[in-house]
């Protein structure tokens, strides 16, 4: 076959493809089209790079060129298991319309262990606010911390506290101590820093009528940009890293009673608890092990896909690596102890999920070996293709055009693969290093707790985390720059034979770029700032003033004033601000900034009883809700940001005040 010809086949192919792919988001039941065309190519192009691909001039080749091939063919499993996830639109969600014929009792755990008081008394009120007979709903602070202040914070909220005098199984432990200290027919499990919506229990609870219902999981949703949002400067720009997993793939899973209970925002039977003899201990993933399990003795489970409670995403880059290596032993720990064999009474498609949920944490291995690849070809000599660069290249294109239509197809706007790709490599060495140690070595990890409500003075940039990373970049933008020159002095043949190559270096290159970002934490403030547009007044018993609330949050105020129609306000004057709804908060003055266009003032927020804290927080939670709701996630020039969008950002927030 000419090269012209075969290059028209696979531009077709990709056309097709395409226009399935627009097709799809305007009606999904043509995702089975792309998704179709993208199975029977791929499984065309791998036999077709097993049979006739492979090197065999020298044992290096050969191992390189197999290891090459077998990390795609581990990969099509992946978009295999995703392309069955998604082939079918998900089960609808059950209509479960709350009735007071049915009002069990509910016991409500919120976990802690080092959390400040201040963060557990906002997750606590929430909890209280939650809209249900207060005589079928009991609240527990499970305090492992063995704190004086979270007991007194539960006297002054008057609500139960748990301690006990050991640590035995961590969070599970700590969960089970209260279930044996607790009577209620459902339990909900709630992170320190988890907010529940009022409505939390009336729209999860009707779904036990069912009498086979195990336990219900809505999804975590987080009010603070996560470490890539907030280190990138996208946080209005880019879905939360987490929001794929927990909006979509929970969603699709749920069609095969495959649901992953994931640590908080879920509500169980509490039978279902005790038919598997409670929280699992024995893993550092007690969630994952333990909905699995409740799974297997037959119960069924179903996500809620509503967000119905809010809380904190890791702050800072190494807490992140902490939790993700956490969830990446714990995923191997649970996939040693609880092997598919063991689990007889689970589906196959049930089994086959559950050791795709673990085979993802393997993308720390996948990710080092794309990555090394092109600079063994380059910089080493290794061949590990052996085709026609001219035919290679084309069926190559198709093949990765294909796949990224695909997941087009079912994520749309929302989701961007170079975006994952980024945070993945940010983490991809720890990951790696986690999984190996745990395949091979016992008990290598114990239960890690993520620190939440952390504050960063100053930006810090962990390079000492980033060495491999920055080793792969400037070995790949030295092999860029070996292609250069090759393509200054004979383009043709350069282009000809190396064209591949030198895609997957600069896209690698730019990836990395962006991993090296992330890694640089920016300044936090223990309570960030919320946006609000709401009028009010500022009054001291003489003086009254009409305001404009331009931002807010538990312990601090930031208001405007018309300039012509104030008297002299100083710094430290106690008022009275009250907002919407005649909430009305303690403040005094802390910063004042006189412009032409009004007086900004910056207010501290005094302690408030506990009746003015509830409605404050409903207000916030307001607040919170909306701002929520309104978050841009379309973001489309991630290779613009990670250049030179990122340097101008960050000297955009260089210059700004914070009020």
């Amino acid at each position: 076959m000419q090269n012209y010809t075969i290059w028209i086949l696979c531009l077709s192919i990709i056309l097709i493809g395409l226009v399935l792919g627009i097709l799809s988001l305007k009606a999904p039941r043509y995702r089975k089209g792309i998704m179709g065309l993208y199975v029977v190519f791929q499984i065309s192009y791998l036999i077709w790079r097993v049979t006739g691909t492979i090197p065999t001039s020298s044992t290096g080749d050969t191992l390189f060129g197999s290891l090459l091939v077998l990390t795609e063919l581990l990969s099509f499993t992946q978009t295999a298991i995703f392309i069955l996830l998604f082939w079918k639109k998900g089960k609808e969600t059950k209509v479960a319309e709350f009735s007071e014929d049915f009002i069990p009792s509910a016991d409500i755990f919120i976990a802690t262990y080092n959390e400040s008081s201040e963060l557990l008394q906002q997750t606590l009120v929430s909890a209280k606010m939650v809209d249900y007979p207060e005589n079928k709903r009991n609240i527990y602070l499970c305090d492992d911390g063995h704190r004086p202040e979270i007991a007194e914070l539960a006297r002054k909220w008057s609500v139960g506290y748990l301690t006990r005098k050991d640590n035995a199984g961590a969070k599970a432990g700590n969960l089970n101590y209260a279930m044996a200290h607790s009577t209620s027919e459902f339990v909900v499990t709630m992170d320190a820093d988890m907010k529940m919506k009022p409505s939390f229990l009336k729209e999860v609870i009707p779904f036990f009528k069912d009498e086979t219902m195990g336990f219900v999981q809505t999804p975590q949703a987080f009010h603070n940009p996560d470490v890539l949002q907030h280190n990138l400067y996208v946080e209005n720009k880019v879905r939360n890293d987490q929001d794929f997993f927990m909006r979509y793939l929970q969603e699709a899973k749920n069609k095969f009673n495959a649901v992953i209970y994931v640590g908080s925002n879920a509500t169980f039977r509490r039978t279902a608890i005790e038919s598997v003899g409670g929280f699992v201990t024995d893993v550092i993933t007690e969630d994952m092990a333990t909905g699995l399990l409740i799974q297997n003795e037959g119960w069924n489970s179903e996500f809620l896909n509503k967000v119905l409670a809010t809380g904190l995403s890791p702050e800072t880059f190494p807490e992140l690596v902490k939790q993700r290596v956490r969830w990446a032993k714990g995923n191997v720990q649970v996939f040693k102890k609880y092997s598919p064999r063991k689990l007889k009474n689970l589906s196959t498609i049930q089994k086959m999920l559950y050791v795709d949920g673990v085979h993802y944490w393997f993308f720390g291995i996948y990710h080092f070996l794309y990555l090394s690849f092109p600079i063994l070809s380059i910089l080493f000599g290794i061949q590990v293709i052996n085709a026609n660069a001219a035919y290679f290249l084309p069926i190559w294109f198709v093949s990765y055009a294909l796949s990224n239509i695909v997941f087009a197809s079912v994520a749309g706007r929302q989701f961007r693969p170079m975006w994952a790709n980024v945070a993945e490599l940010a983490i991809f060495p720890y990951i790696t290093y986690g999984v190996i140690q745990e395949l091979f070595f016992k008990d290598t990890t114990k239960f890690a707790v993520t620190t939440k409500g952390q504050v960063v003075e100053e930006t810090t940039t962990h390079w000492d985390m980033m060495k491999t990373q920055i080793i792969l970049l400037g070995l790949s933008l030295i092999s860029i720059l070996v292609l250069t020159i090759k393509l200054i002095n004979n383009p043709v043949q350069t282009l000809n034979h190396w064209a591949l190559p030198l895609f997957w270096l600069i896209y690698n290159s730019l990836s990395l770029i962006g991993s090296l970002h992330i890694s640089v934490d920016r300044p936090r403030y223990k309570d960030e700032l919320m946006k609000s547009h709401s009028a009010g007044t500022l009054s001291n018993g003489s003086l009254e003033y009409a305001v404009k609330l331009t931002k807010v949050h538990v312990h601090k105020a930031v208001i405007i004033l018309n300039q012509s129609n104030t008297q002299e306000i100083n710094k430290g004057d106690r008022f009275n601000l009250t907002i919407q709804d005649n909430v009305q908060v303690p403040v005094s003055v802390s910063k004042i900034n006189k412009s032409r266009k009004g007086n900004m003032y910056s207010l501290k927020i005094h302690e408030l009883d506990n009746d003015t804290y509830m409605l404050f927080h409903q207000y916030l939670d307001r607040l919170n809700t909306s701002a929520f709701k309104n978050r841009e996630t379309n973001y489309r020039q991630p290779v613009y940001h990670l250049t030179l969008g990122y340097y101008l950002k960050r000297r955009q927030k260089a210059n700004a005040i914070e009020y």
